[in-house]
C-alpha cells in the first residue's frame, strides 16, 4: 500500500480532486463495489493517473483516514483550548463540538462510511480507529472534568464516555448510514446538532 506525495501545487490539486471524487463515490456505494476507474473518471483523470498517486484503493482510503483524523484533532484542539481558557462554558463547548462533528461527518460522509465498513474486515484499521476514538474520548473527558462546575451527573466519568458514544452512534446512523435507518422524517443537520446537543447537555447536567 503506497501513496506518492505530490511535490508541486498542480500535483497537489490533482490529489485533492481524486480524494474528493473517492469521497463522492464511497458515499454512493460500498468501498468494495467502487472501482478505480470510476473514481479516476469522476475526478477527470485516467486510471494511470490514479496509480501514479496510489498503489491501490486501500492506499487512497488510508490517505482519507489520515486527513479526517487530522481534521478531528485540529477541531478538538481549538474547542478544548477555548474551554480551558474560559472562552467557552462546558455547555458551549459541547454544543460547538457537536456542531463540528456534524459538519465533519457530513463533509467526509463517503470516507467515513468506507472506513467503518472496512474496519469490520481489516483488523489493523479497526485497531487504529479504536485508538483514535479512545484518545478523543479521553481528551474530551479531561477537558470537562478540569472545568469547575462542569458535569453534574452522579457518575461523571461513565457519563462523559457514554455521551460521546451517544454522539458518535447517532451521527453514524443519521448521516453515514441514513439510507438504512428508518426515521419518521428526514432530520436536517442544524436540527440534528441542536437536539443532540440538548440531549447530551441535559444528560450530563451541564449548566447552559
Amino acid at each position: 500500500m503506497t501513496v506518492r506525495t505530490p511535490r508541486q501545487a498542480r500535483s497537489s490539486a490533482g490529489l485533492e480532486r481524486l480524494l474528493q471524487s473517492a469521497e463522492e463515490v464511497f458515499a454512493e456505494k460500498e468501498f468494495s463495489a467502487a472501482t478505480v476507474a470510476e473514481i479516476a473518471a469522476r475526478a477527470g483523470y485516467t486510471v494511470g493517473a490514479f496509480y501514479a498517486r496510489f498503489s491501490d484503493k486501500a492506499a487512497l482510503l488510508k490517505t482519507l483516514e489520515d486527513r479526517i483524523y487530522r481534521t478531528v484533532e485540529q477541531v478538538l484542539d481549538a474547542r478544548t483550548a477555548a474551554l480551558a481558557t474560559g472562552q467557552a462554558t462546558p455547555g458551549e463547548f459541547l454544543r460547538a463540538a457537536v456542531e463540528d462533528s456534524v459538519t465533519v461527518y457530513r463533509r467526509h460522509r463517503g470516507g467515513l462510511r468506507a472506513l467503518v465498513a472496512q474496519a469490520r474486515e481489516d483488523g489493523e484499521l479497526r485497531e487504529r480507529m479504536r485508538r483514535v476514538n479512545a484518545t478523543t474520548i479521553e481528551r474530551f473527558a479531561e477537558a470537562l472534568r478540569a472545568h469547575p462546575g462542569g458535569v453534574r451527573h452522579p457518575d461523571p466519568e461513565v457519563a462523559v464516555e457514554f455521551a460521546l458514544v451517544l454522539i458518535g452512534s447517532t451521527l453514524r446512523e443519521t448521516i453515514l448510514f441514513s439510507d438504512t435507518w428508518t426515521v419518521p422524517r428526514r432530520i436536517d443537520d442544524a436540527t440534528l446538532a441542536r437536539e443532540l446537543s440538548r440531549s447530551v447537555i441535559t444528560y450530563l447536567g451541564l449548566p447552559e
